[in-house]
């Protein structure tokens, strides 16, 4: 009898084998892609802190806006604004954080593909990222332009009269895109749209 750990191996034909090796092969990477997605997963984006009493959170598919408060975790669509006196921080689903400012309106973005790690729309005011343990590869939807961050530390603002958006690198390099063209941005060096 040609048994091998209790298989029979006479009995398996080479299209068998070769579908047991590409499993072999392939499980590897599919844990990998899991690992990578558990990450947005296993770190939601979170309110870490609130400053004023104007700082509020429309959930998705809500149309009441409710106080927000630290530890507040936040999911996919999910609306915020600051008012007069209010600002607000969020903690990204790649950990880095990012400082809302008052008069600001913004909301959390599902992520479009594994290379970004987060995606976030700031429809008015102002906002500040520092991401000191790496640089991201982060995204930024505004009225006028999208920003795909590769620094660690920026700030971007969006007028609430005009739209007009202004990126600023403070340390690293964005690309600041909209439908006339794309510019790249680097250390010390402003983009508007």
């Amino acid at each position: 009898e040609s048994t091998t750990g209790g298989w029979d191996c006479s009995k398996l034909s080479v299209g068998k084998l070769r579908f047991i090796l590409g499993l072999a092969l392939l499980l590897p990477i599919w844990v990998s892609a899991q690992e990578k997605r558990s990450i947005s997963v296993t770190n939601p984006p979170i309110v870490l802190t609130v400053e004023g009493t104007n700082v509020f959170i429309q959930r998705f598919r809500s149309n009441t806006w409710e106080s927000a408060y630290p530890n507040q975790i936040l999911a996919a669509k999910d609306r915020g604004r600051t008012g007069i006196r209010s600002r607000t921080s969020v903690r990204l689903s790649d950990l880095s954080v990012m400082h809302i400012s008052v008069r600001s309106e913004f909301e959390i973005q599902p992520l479009p593909d594994p290379k970004v790690e987060a995606e976030f729309s700031l429809f008015r005011g102002l906002m500040y990222l520092l991401n000191r343990d790496r640089p991201g590869k982060l995204r930024f939807i505004t009225p006028t332009a999208t920003a795909a961050t590769r620094g660690t530390e920026f700030t971007l603002e969006v007028d609430e009269a005009s739209g007009r958006t202004l990126l600023t690198v403070l340390e690293g390099e964005a690309v600041l895109s909209n439908t006339v063209g794309s510019v790249i941005i680097g250390s010390g060096e402003q983009g508007m749209a």
